[in-house]
């Protein structure tokens, strides 16, 4: 009886684990930036109406972009072309996404939104997109973030080793 009621105990343990570890894996915004500060330097101004245009650039990418405010929403198109250190030496991607995100007149993040995305084996060339998005309350400043990961895949030899060769990349909007 002893052992049936340690069974009973594991059983119900692994029943609540599968099922927290479940619920978190239906939300996609665990790890947020919500509720972080952004650097003043790092602001985008929402301007009202538009069309207006700029560019934003970091050490792996530049982005021109376009965007116009109607309202609570944004239409944001852009193009995203990538730094020749990332061109040269890599092939394809093994991932790749672009957030905007939203803070508060203060600097306070608020909501995010995904622009763009590349994904495995995508040869790694520009990137466009053109989003609707709709503008969390209290949003008039804007951020880029983003994280890759490249890949070159040379040739292997006979140990077993592919010879790929990886390398991450990102920034975040508090950095």
């Amino acid at each position: 009886m002893n052992r049936k009621k340690c069974l009973k105990t594991v059983f119900t343990g692994w029943i609540v684990l599968v099922f927290l570890l479940g619920t978190t894996a239906c939300q996609h915004n665990i790890f947020t930036y919500n509720g972080k500060m952004v650097k003043p330097v790092n602001r985008i101004p929402i301007k009202d109406g538009g069309p207006h245009t700029s560019t934003w650039k970091t050490e792996d990418l530049t982005l021109n972009y376009k965007y116009q405010t109607h309202a609570d929403t944004m239409s944001i198109s852009g193009k995203i072309t990538f730094a020749n250190h990332i061109i040269y030496n890599y092939r394809d991607f093994t991932a790749f996404f672009l957030t905007a995100y939203f803070a508060d007149i203060s600097g306070m993040i608020n909501g995010d939104q995904a622009l763009a995305s590349a994904g495995m084996g995508r040869q790694i060339e520009k990137v466009s997109f053109s989003r609707q998005v709709k503008l969390p309350p209290g949003a008039k400043n804007m951020v880029f973030g983003y994280q890759g990961q490249a890949v070159e895949r040379s040739g292997g030899n006979r140990f077993g080793d592919d010879g790929s060769i990886e390398w991450e990349f990102w920034t975040t909007p508090t950095r």
